[in-house]
């Protein structure tokens, strides 16, 4: 029998959030890439990214949100859900760069945005 590997799901990441839509934003995905929901972005210039340490030390108040749903960008950018501040989200589903990005140095940066970071078991 063949093993069936289930995807992360949208907004899987996710515990809590502020009543409405207090919780939520809107922002620009840079070109060229697929964005998986919980991943953790970083504005650079006009556009969001993939989370590095080196785009947050080149901009210690650049503003730091998670992708709420899957979103593919490769065609050119495109407007997708965030999740900005007030809530409460699993550590364990929480996606960085795969180089050059440390999830501690994410967490930290989230914390300052009222996003909960919770260890999940």
């Amino acid at each position: 029998m063949a093993e069936i590997i289930e995807k992360v799901r949208n907004e899987e990441f996710l515990l809590d959030e502020a009543n409405g839509d207090i919780s939520r934003g809107t922002v620009s995905l840079k070109s060229g890439s697929k964005y998986i929901s919980g991943s953790v972005l970083i504005a650079v210039g006009a556009t969001y990214e993939q989370f590095t340490d080196a785009a947050l030390t080149a901009d210690a108040d650049a503003d730091v949100v998670i992708l709420a749903r899957h979103t593919d960008a490769t065609g050119g950018v495109k407007k997708a859900g965030v999740i900005r501040h007030h809530a409460a989200v699993k550590k364990d589903f929480l996606i960085v760069a795969a180089t050059g990005a440390t999830l501690a140095t994410a967490v930290a940066a989230l914390e300052k945005k009222q996003i909960a970071v919770r260890a999940t078991v």
